[in-house]
């Protein structure tokens, strides 16, 4: 049998050790400085009789670095893609309550028309689940709460809802999750008790810098809120040690400035937080890349100080660029239209399906059938690119608008920090291993 190596390895030089990073795989772990310059003489000719140490050669072929020659990694992408795309039946379904907010955060790009879900649209929703579940069309669902802010309408559409899908699924014995994204600005002691009825465990809550920085950015009618969601994030976890905070940080390159001083409120609850960078969208072309080095020494101190980061910079095994790129996924607004993408104002352009009395969705297959034509990374570029893996190309929504410019890349900010991406993965993978010896 003859090898090749991947097209997707990286190998990054870290504190006298190389980091080995396949890209396709996942696979991560690092060798001393002197064996890895003696393997790598003996990668450079992998056909050759001058062979690896044998335990070492297994290694890199079940791991991914070392290929049969006649794999193809693409079709393997390809595969993939298809299957999550199109064959995986776990339904994710992310639901707007309302599109009211009670903050107004200056780079929020939503309307906020006056309005909740009415009971007719919800025992829609209610029949859709019921549809797929009892129609043995799906292995569980996953809800997703959006909005708006979905708290302001957590008694009156999140809890009765949730409640009523989750019985669906329980009684088939099916998995169900439910989540949400939410300021945490209301979330009482009286709510928090009834998130675990609904298993409602994982929380997508913001911070936009310090308290300082934060307060002048997100508050409650001109008073500060931050103190009150670091509160609250510390009474979830409190009341349910299953709880998983995604603590998103929106940046610009202002924010870093005293963002450390974060940790220390969330100290008894780090096994719980992760830690999402994220740059707000409208700065990109005032400020540069997406991600610089302020964001990577920040992420160096969460790792120091025991937080967890989402590993957003470097996602691998996804299948898609996207979850809205899946044919299982529906983004049902209050009014009973539906979506894909949530990262886009609720107008007719991006209506894609509406609701009907049986629980069905009427998809507008003219508009939603062209985006899925062909792969997402079905172009010259994408497919020769070594970031293909983690970044599959454009998602559905930029397909769907058609507004791509010619040689355009998506993975354009990979190129100047992919080793401080690998890097920080390496450090969070051996900090976790070293927590659970202890």
């Amino acid at each position: 049998m003859s090898y090749k190596l991947s097209n997707y390895n990286f190998f990054v030089e870290y504190k006298g050790r190389v980091i080995l990073h396949n890209l396709l795989t996942g696979s991560l772990f690092s060798f001393e400085r002197d064996l890895f310059d003696k393997i790598n003489i003996s990668l450079n000719k992998i056909n050759s009789s001058d062979k690896i140490n044998p335990h070492i050669f297994d290694l890199l072929v079940n791991t991914g670095f070392i290929i049969d020659s006649e794999f193809d990694e693409i079709d393997y992408i390809r595969l993939s893609y298809i299957k999550e795309m199109a064959i995986n039946p776990f339904y994710r379904l992310t639901i707007n309550p309302s599109l009211e907010c009670n903050f107004s955060c200056w780079y929020c790009y939503q309307n906020h028309p006056k309005g909740h879900m009415s009971q007719e649209v919800q025992n829609k929703i209610k029949l859709l689940c019921d549809n797929l579940i009892n129609g043995n069309q799906v292995s569980g669902i996953n809800l997703g709460w959006f909005g708006g802010e979905p708290l302001m309408y957590f008694n009156e559409v999140v809890y009765p809802l949730s409640y009523q899908i989750k019985k669906i699924v329980d009684d088939k014995n099916l998995r169900f999750y439910n989540s949400i994204t939410t300021n945490g600005f209301l979330a009482t002691q009286d709510l928090i008790s009834k998130f675990r009825e609904i298993e409602l465990s994982e929380f997508q809550i913001t911070l936009d810098g310090d308290e300082k920085r934060h307060n002048k950015i997100r508050n409650h009618n001109g008073k500060p809120s931050f103190s009150r969601i670091a509160e609250n994030i510390n009474l979830i976890v409190n009341s349910n040690n299953d709880a998983k905070i995604c603590l998103r940080i929106n940046y610009d390159k202002k924010t870093f400035n005293g963002l450390n001083s974060i940790f220390k409120y969330f100290a008894n609850i780090k096994n719980n937080i992760y830690i999402d960078l994220q740059r707000v969208w409208q700065t990109y072309e005032e400020e540069g890349m997406p991600i610089g080095n302020s964001a990577i020494e920040f992420s160096n101190q969460c790792i120091e100080n025991g937080f967890k980061l989402m590993n957003s910079y470097i996602t691998t095994g996804k299948g898609t660029p996207c979850y809205a790129d899946r044919m299982n996924f529906a983004h049902i607004n209050f009014d009973g239209k539906v979506y894909k993408c949530t990262a886009r104002n609720y107008e007719e352009k991006n209506e894609l399906g509406i609701i009907d009395d049986k629980g069905f969705i009427k998809w507008h297959t003219g508009k939603l059938m062209p985006p899925h034509r062909k792969f997402s990374f079905d172009n010259e570029q994408c497919l020769k690119c070594k970031y293909l893996p983690i970044c599959l190309g454009p998602c559905f929504q930029k397909r769907f608008e058609k507004t791509l410019e010619a040689g355009y890349c998506f993975a354009q900010g990979y190129n100047e920090f992919i080793k401080d991406y690998i890097i920080l993965k390496y450090r969070q993978k051996f900090n976790d291993q070293q927590n659970q010896t202890r």
